[in-house]
């Protein structure tokens, strides 16, 4: 891991430092990034530095005057390594931000590292368990993107009345992010009526999923899967194989376009057609503002995906409130940066999807998408519109106190009868 660290921090400095710039280092803003770059989570940090990168280059690398040079911290989705690596960034790199992480078990690691470092403001990149802004927050953490419960408004309300599933089983990956988005789709599946007759669970980094299609009942309308990265694409690759008996219902991660983009067989394809999910992020949506944003990746990225993930929006909205912040205390990171923190809770960016606040534990409320899977005409596979939720709350738009006797996400919270 070390040799590939020191590889993507030299690769963005070359990208971002100039040899003038490296001569005044008292002047430079350090910031440090944790990003999967390592593992089964492997793309969705690559597209996370994109996002970086991006709302980086919008500023032209300055902010406040001052220059920014990010280290790069490499995770494999494991909280250890998420702690290891923001350990050396703080140790070894003296950075004074963190962004990231991506995955939901790192960042509810990363909170608790927060607390024990609070000279150093932690900004989130994508990671999006609930817990880390609803249950005893870090005032050094904030989070500009959705949770993964959030992520999921709309869609089981959309598959019960107009796709029309009633009884569904559900196959998610068995950690934190996984339970926040099956708590999402049942929250509203179950209300509007529907059954979960079967809940399967696999670790990340499954390769081998027969047994589990094996396992799917048949007496059922469609299947809600919430798997990502690899996990994703060899779960679609084998379940089609093996005949593909019922529809799916895709968690945010499963369709995403680090998915899709893999799905290169005609017979994918094709079973994908009409995959209902919800997601911050949607491939066609005519708002000029995020037009600007996918026309803005592309450019910059012309070897990357067709079209941002989420993992590339949440970074990007990330390092957007820390420039914007920056920007209102002239880069002043003194007192233990307690005006830039200030700065940061009343930021309001305006994101691609619209704006994005903070609510009282510096967690974000944003805009999601209701989307089913179409393909372009060339044939590659994307996340269409169909409706958009603005202004998305972490409590589901109920209040906060019956949204907390809900419990947090697990395998057992909200069991549709």
């Amino acid at each position: 891991m070390t040799s590939r660290r020191v590889f993507f921090a030299a690769m963005v400095a070359a990208t971002l430092a100039s040899p003038a710039w490296s001569q005044a280092p008292t002047e430079e803003l350090r910031v440090g990034v944790l990003a999967t770059l390592e593992g089964p989570l492997t793309s969705l940090g690559q597209e996370a530095m994109r996002g970086v990168r991006l709302a980086l280059s919008e500023a032209n690398n300055t902010v406040a005057g001052r220059r920014v040079t990010l280290f790069t911290g490499p995770t494999n989705a494991t909280p250890d390594s998420a702690i290891n690596a923001a350990r050396r960034l703080i140790e070894q790199d003296r950075v004074q931000i963190i962004i990231g992480p991506v995955s939901g078990t790192e960042g509810l690691a990363l909170v608790q590292f927060a607390k024990q470092n609070p000279g150093v403001t932690f900004i989130n990149g994508t990671a999006a368990a609930p817990e880390a802004t609803y249950r005893d927050p870090a005032e050094n953490f904030f989070r500009f993107n959705a949770d993964g419960v959030m992520w999921q408004a709309g869609l089981g309300t959309y598959a019960f009345q107009t796709k029309r599933y009633r009884r569904v089983a559900s196959l998610v990956n068995d950690y934190s992010f996984g339970w926040a988005q099956m708590k999402g789709f049942s929250l509203e599946f179950c209300r509007a009526g529907g059954a979960i007759v079967e809940r399967l669970w696999t670790p990340l980094g499954t390769t081998d999923f027969s047994s589990l299609i094996a396992r799917i009942p048949r007496n059922i309308d469609a299947l809600y899967v919430m798997l990502v990265g690899a996990d994703a694409t060899n779960f679609i690759t084998q379940y089609v194989q093996a005949g593909a008996p019922v529809p799916l219902i895709a968690g945010t991660n499963t369709v995403d376009q680090t998915v899709l983009a893999t799905l290169n067989r005609p017979r994918l394809r094709e079973f994908m057609m009409g995959t209902p999910s919800a997601s911050p992020v949607v491939d066609d949506w005519t708002n000029e503002r995020y037009q600007r944003f996918v026309a803005s990746y592309r450019k910059m990225f012309p070897d990357g995906l067709p079209a941002p993930a989420s993992a590339g929006l949440g970074y990007y909205l990330n390092t957007q409130a820390m420039i914007q912040a920056l920007g209102a205390v002239n880069g002043d990171l003194s007192g233990n940066q307690a005006r830039f923190r200030q700065a940061l809770a009343s930021t309001v960016v305006d994101g691609p999807a619209g704006p994005v606040r903070l609510d009282e534990n510096r967690q974000g409320n944003a805009t999601i998408f209701v989307t089913e899977v179409r393909a372009a005409q060339d044939g590659r596979l994307f996340n269409g519109f169909v409706q958009a939720f603005p202004n998305v709350t972490q409590s589901m738009g109920m209040p906060r106190e019956e949204f907390a006797r809900l419990g947090v996400p697990a395998r057992d919270t909200i069991q549709c009868p």
